[in-house]
């Protein structure tokens, strides 16, 4: 193991090498990382190494360290390497420890994300108690913060209604109702009462996701393990998508604000 994580090390310094010449040899500016000009150019490259160190699940900290070995291997050639060792050193920590917060930010936002994929079943849900059995989703976009949620229905849905839709869900949500997982086939699935959406496209054993009460469906999931985890429901937009087939737009989580 320790031979196989050596010679990834190695292909990565290699590849790595010609962003650090820049970095280590050229005439001493003390260029910092930054977003325009030369900085930005020094940015990219630092954090083209960090992404290719955190690709061969090696920790970015070593950056330092390996920049130590180039100062030493060419600072008597570059004299203004051991000048400039502190700088170099210290630029490199500081953007290391920014970009892997970015980085960590960022996969935090996904898991927020993924969390956020119950809501098209409990909408779906409210709407057929509103609106009737006939209503069936045709396709929904959710982020951490919004939802859009087509479903088949004939005409525009009356403000009242929409208001009975959105008390049915942060009902839902109140209850931190959980969501159960159970692997089938597609038959025994839809023998169970789940409903998919893509029926055509699924494999020998599929995913049920049962909010109890409200839906049962086939998705690939991940799902809310409740439906707590939603936070908050609240409808901007109801309108026509396409022919016999609409469209709501909604805030979920801590949004409250307008529609941008």
């Amino acid at each position: 193991m320790l031979g196989c994580r050596v010679i990834t090390l190695r292909k990565t310094y290699r590849k790595s090498a010609s962003g650090r010449g820049y970095f280590y040899s050229r005439r001493p500016q003390k260029i910092s990382p930054s977003n325009t000009e030369q900085g930005y150019i020094l940015r990219r490259l630092i954090r083209r190494v960090i992404r290719l160190l955190k690709k061969a699940d090696i920790g970015a900290g070593c950056i330092c360290g390996l920049s130590e070995v180039i100062i030493g291997q060419y600072g008597e050639v570059y004299l203004e390497l051991w000048e400039n060792r502190e700088f170099i050193l210290e630029q490199l920590q500081k953007e290391c420890a920014l970009f892997s917060k970015t980085l960590d930010e960022g996969l935090k936002r996904a898991n927020h994300y993924l969390d956020k994929t119950g809501g098209d079943g409990v909408l779906n849900g409210a709407l057929q108690k509103v609106l009737g059995e006939e209503v069936a989703q045709r396709g929904s976009n959710i982020t951490s913060e919004r939802l859009r949620f087509d479903f088949s229905f004939g005409r525009k849905v009356t403000g009242e209604e929409l208001e009975q839709v959105s008390a049915i869900v942060n009902k839902a949500i109140a209850e931190k109702i959980d969501v159960v997982l159970e692997e089938m086939t597609p038959k025994e699935a839809y023998a169970s009462g789940a409903v998919g959406v893509f029926s055509d496209k699924y494999g020998e054993r599929v995913k049920v996701y049962t909010i109890e009460g409200y839906s049962k469906e086939i998705c690939g999931g991940p799902h809310a393990k409740n439906t707590g985890e939603l936070g908050f429901f609240r409808i901007l937009k109801e309108e026509a998508s396409s022919a016999g087939v609409r469209r709501i737009k909604a805030v979920i989580g801590e949004a409250q604000s307008g529609e941008k």
